[in-house]
């Protein structure tokens, strides 16, 4: 079962409105948790708008309560997250004029900084997550931070959902991303925006481990009750999602490949008859190559096996459907050997390609039927 961390923020909304105490933050988080919640998180924005510093002090006092601070990326906020110790802390980034987070960090711009508090974190044990959109360099820039987590931003794709267009491009980057970092050994969350409906959407992605939920929970609760809407939640998180056999991700740099395809022996050695004449139809020779090299590299990955299984490059073939939709073709003698190996009557291969600029990267995802 996946985690469920809530965000009770908009009950200090709620409190501030009259300048008095009531509610009270501690109480909805002490009974968020008893309801069945993982983790409470609360935001100490730098205005003070919802939570203040006496809710965090009060809350992280309370030792069976797992507490996840988000912050901005300040020395100031270091300092305060130093003093009380939370559980967790989630780096987020911060506009003082804006009404909620807009979007992930700017890794690019901010890396040094960054990186700086996140080891200061680590050195106290306490376990960094960032806060970044479902993109692929971002993963990769999170990994060279050192953070332990990444929490993806899935404001676009709730969005997308609640407006009744078509999310499946945005959901595609979520679960590349998510399998890119469980590969690189980063725990995956998901947050903002998120309700009923995305959740369940987003819980079929077995890399997501946790669903940080704030505003919507809260204002469900005041029709609903707290108990019933965390409880609603929790059943959509334990349903069961496929039954994944092997995960392969593979990042091929698109230059080095393309001096290697001028090789004719490299060409007739990885790839079928099929795949170098389809090649003949494309502009950019490399690049169609390149794709279709990290997906056998990813293959091979998720499947744990190589050449000296006797599986080679040559028995995957990669081709599109008439949408265009990539698949994997597999030799009869090799699909044989996997469900074998694998101890199963049949398996589903899931194949996901992606270029940038100087490089492709291949998501294999392998489940049993």
């Amino acid at each position: 079962m996946k985690n469920l961390g809530v965000n009770i923020d908009h009950v200090a909304t709620i409190r501030n409105a009259r300048g008095e105490d009531h509610p009270y933050p501690y109480l909805a988080a002490k009974n968020a948790i008893k309801y069945g919640a993982n983790s409470i998180t609360i935001h100490l924005r730098e205005d003070r708008r919802h939570i203040k510093d006496k809710d965090l002090k009060k809350i992280s006092s309370i030792k069976n309560i797992p507490l996840n601070l988000e912050m901005a990326a300040t020395n100031q906020m270091l300092k305060i997250a130093l003093k009380y110790k939370p559980n967790f802390v989630c780096i987020v980034p911060e506009r003082r004029e804006e009404i909620t987070t807009e979007g992930g960090l700017n890794l690019k711009k901010n890396k040094k900084k960054i990186k700086y508090i996140v080891q200061k974190l680590n050195n106290f044990n306490i376990r960094t997550s960032l806060f970044i959109n479902p993109d692929i360099k971002d993963i990769i820039n999170s990994k060279d931070i050192g953070t332990r987590c990444v929490e993806l931003h899935t404001g676009k794709i709730s969005l997308l959902v609640k407006k009744n267009k078509n999310y499946q491009g945005e959901f595609t980057k979520i679960k590349n991303s998510s399998i890119l970092a469980k590969s690189l050994n980063l725990e995956v969350h998901a947050g903002h925006g998120l309700d009923y409906r995305t959740t369940k959407i987003l819980q079929k992605i077995p890399e997501i481990t946790e669903f940080n939920i704030g505003h919507f929970i809260i204002g469900e609760s005041i029709e609903f009750g707290l108990k019933n809407v965390i409880k609603k939640f929790l059943k959509i998180l334990k349903k069961k999602i496929m039954s994944v056999i092997g995960i392969g991700v593979d990042i091929v740099d698109n230059q080095r490949l393309k001096k290697l395809t001028k090789n004719k022996k490299f060409i007739s050695r990885v790839f079928t008859q099929n795949e170098q004449r389809i090649s003949k139809k494309f502009k950019n020779i490399s690049n169609y190559y390149s794709k279709r090299f990290a997906a056998k590299e990813a293959f091979s990955k998720a499947t744990g096996f190589g050449i000296s299984d006797n599986l080679h490059f040559k028995d995957i073939e990669i081709i599109n459907n008439k949408k265009g939709k990539p698949l994997i073709n597999l030799k009869k003698s090799t699909a044989f050997f996997l469900k074998k190996k694998f101890k199963v009557k049949s398996f589903k291969t899931n194949l996901s390609l992606s270029d940038e600029k100087n490089y492709s990267i291949a998501y294999v995802i392998i489940e049993k039927k």
